[in-house]
């Protein structure tokens, strides 16, 4: 029996209402969400928005006055250095990196988004002469097509319970760097004059990667994009390079140089296993 055969007897049998059901069926499997990602439904990977313009402003669309902004200078090994030359934050001040925009799931929101900190590292935020935290921007659906960003975006600070986005949004992120005018990490007392001694050092070796979470649900993933060919890579801002980031003050006697990398083997034991403990691929 071939195939038409097989639908001249099935017809009749289905009935109209069943036929139209078919036809609803195929609509739905045809017309899958657009960012839904690659992996299982518990899975949450986003989409690159790659219509998103990549000029920014001096200041982050809003986010901090560029007067306020961190010294960049370039350490070469001539200068105690590495093997190669290194990009230094000087304090006191704010440093803002490039942004990242990203395209949301449609289905399974609203979501909530935030950053990996310091204290997840198990390191004591409040001590630290460095910080940083992370900022959510919803864009409009013109500045999603390509259109101009505004000059302020509205950016919502990424506390510990992430910013609520709603599903298929297109957000932009963003990472603030900390200098603060404190000594830092300094062993001993500050240096007098203050010429002498060392600065306090500390090394950021990989940009803080981004979580995510469905809203209601106590686990948080790692904020994952498609990469082609079911992959997917994390999702991160901040510095694409290490970067030595120096104290505000010199130190008669500073401590070693303290080196950070906010990838998953250098979490915490968390408290309440809210964090993710895998890596997802291309980490």
């Amino acid at each position: 029996m071939d195939r038409e055969d097989r639908r001249r007897l099935l017809r009749p049998a289905l009935g109209v209402g069943a036929t139209a059901a078919l036809v609803v069926l195929a609509i739905v499997v045809v017309d899958a969400p657009e960012g839904d990602g690659v992996g299982s439904s518990s899975d949450i990977v986003v989409q690159r928005a790659t219509r998103v313009t990549t000029d920014g402003s001096a200041s982050g669309e809003g986010l901090s006055p560029p007067q306020f902004a961190a010294t960049v200078h370039v350490i070469h090994p001539r200068d105690g250095g590495q093997e190669v030359p290194t990009a230094t934050v000087d304090g006191p001040g704010r440093r803002l990196f490039g942004a990242q925009s990203v395209i949301l799931p449609r289905h399974g929101g609203p979501f909530r988004l935030r950053q990996i900190t310091l204290s997840d590292l198990g390191l004591d935020s409040g001590r630290s002469f460095v910080s940083w935290k992370g900022y959510v921007a919803v864009l409009t659906p013109a500045e999603a097509r390509g259109a101009r960003l505004r000059a302020t975006l509205g950016w919502q600070v990424a506390g510990d319970d992430g910013v609520a986005v709603a599903g298929g949004a297109t957000v932009r992120l963003r990472t603030m760097f900390r200098i603060s005018t404190r000594a830092g990490a300094c062993a001993g007392t500050e240096a007098t004059p203050p010429a002498a001694g060392v600065r306090a050092r500390l090394r950021l070796e990989g940009a803080p990667a981004w979580l995510v979470r469905r809203e209601g649900d106590r686990q948080w993933q790692w904020l994952r994009v498609s990469a082609g060919l079911e992959q997917t890579a994390a999702v991160r801002t901040g510095p694409r390079s290490p970067v030595l980031f120096r104290g505000s003050h010199r130190c008669v006697d500073a401590q070693p140089e303290l080196r950070v990398s906010p990838d998953p083997d250098s979490l915490a034991p968390p408290s309440d296993s809210r964090l993710p403990l895998d890596p997802p691929t291309g980490f």
